[in-house]
């Protein structure tokens, strides 16, 4: 009972149980992790960086260059956000490859989801994506060479702010 009542107490006395100022946020989808920058824009914005990085001994290796857009429904303990990405998605092959050539895919998307304030310093959250994609002419990563396509991702995440 205690334990509702302290748990009840915090989400009542600190309304604004966000931290602002910068973070570190990451974020696990399918096989990849990705670490993203979040540096608060305003009392319910953020905007900053993201970088990934993965590596297989057959496809090579793939870095993730981009930039996330998250504005929060509210202050609370538990916080909705919507939000927009866009990220460049860079495959090299394996060195012994010489016929495939490095590929750029672009994606732009939307995000909803919601981040849950463990404290001020510490949030774990979940996010719904629906992506644009935009491949490569040579890049066989969404299954459309050179095509437009849209897909779905969902992100399990952490982040620490300072």
């Amino acid at each position: 009972m205690s334990l509702l009542i302290g748990a009840h107490g915090f989400s009542q006395d600190d309304e604004s149980t966000i931290r602002k100022g910068a973070g570190l946020r990451v974020g696990i989808q399918s096989e990849q992790l990705g670490i993203h920058v979040p540096i608060w824009v305003g009392d319910l914005a953020t905007l900053g960086p993201s970088i990934g990085y993965s590596t297989a001994t057959d496809s090579g290796t793939d870095l993730l260059f981009g930039l996330a857009f998250r504005g929060y429904l509210n202050e609370n303990q538990a916080a909705p956000f919507i939000g927009l990405q866009y990220a460049a998605l860079i495959a090299s092959p394996p060195r012994e490859d010489e016929e495939d050539k490095a590929t750029i895919d672009n994606v732009i998307g939307l995000m909803l989801g919601g981040d849950y304030f463990v404290s001020p310093q510490f949030s774990l959250g979940v996010e719904l994506q629906l992506n644009y994609t935009i491949s490569d002419e040579d890049s066989n990563r969404f299954g459309n060479r050179g095509g437009e396509t849209f897909n779905t991702a969902g992100v399990v995440s952490g982040a620490f702010y300072f």
